[in-house]
């Protein structure tokens, strides 16, 4: 006998039906809030990410041949701006300094911070012929038409570095800084040198910064900075006969 008062169970009331899916519904739309978000942050490192690796994939490419730059085939030649035992003493010249040895026709390296570029040349030829031919022109510049980043190659060619799918470079996507140290070698001579064609050594090192945001997210912005360091320095004057 059931006792007074007592009613048997149902099941749910409406209300508590409604409120318990209230209450499903919040539970779900916070995961679902959480995963979008988790899968916005995944999105993004990898965008990041990818731009990253293609910046550093195009300063590595620039820093391994502008080691290059100003090579020579007759880069020993320029060593005789200092001492030159070959040289007869007597041997009558109109300047009081010894001959001038050859003049590396590769050393000249024109950077361009307006039009973001640089240019330099090297040899690659088996017999040196001291010119610069057409294949030993090569040269980095900044594309603003397409925003990519350009490598002029031995074919007279400018070949994109970057891929636009991934990165777009904006105008200052290119900074390119050349600086120049002269080194005073006159107390190399073996005799006293006071003139303006005292032998000198120019340090060369390159900066250079690039700059891209990512294809697909314009907000992603990532910056790299590299300096190079020429191994050919630039040799100018010799010593007094």
């Amino acid at each position: 006998m059931r006792p007074p008062g007592k009613h048997p169970q149902r099941g749910l009331s409406l209300i508590e039906l409604m409120v318990g899916t209230a209450i499903g519904l919040l539970i779900a739309s916070s995961a679902a809030t959480l995963f979008m978000a988790q899968l916005g942050s995944v999105r993004r490192l990898l965008l990041e990410a990818r731009v990253h690796q293609d910046l550093r994939s195009a300063a590595d490419l620039m820093t391994r041949d502008l080691r290059r730059a100003s090579h020579w085939g007759h880069a020993l030649g320029g060593v005789t701006l200092i001492h030159r035992p070959d040289a007869a003493p007597d041997a009558p010249s109109a300047s009081p300094f010894a001959p001038a040895p050859p003049r590396n026709p590769y050393a000249e390296i024109a950077a361009d911070p307006l039009a973001s570029s640089l240019a330099y040349s090297l040899s690659r030829e088996d017999a040196e012929n001291d010119q610069i031919d057409l294949a030993e022109r090569f040269g980095f510049r900044l594309n603003r038409g397409e925003h990519t980043l350009q490598m002029l190659t031995g074919s007279g060619t400018w070949q994109t570095l970057t891929d636009p799918g991934v990165v777009t470079l904006p105008d200052d996507g290119l900074a390119i800084t050349l600086t120049e140290t002269p080194v005073d070698l006159r107390s190399l001579c073996p005799s006293a040198c006071n003139g303006p064609d005292c032998p000198s050594v120019t340090l060369r090192e390159v900066a250079v910064t690039l700059k891209a945001r990512a294809t697909a997210d314009p907000a992603i912005v990532r910056r790299l900075e590299t300096r190079v360091r020429l191994r050919n320095d630039r040799l100018a004057g010799r010593c007094p006969a």
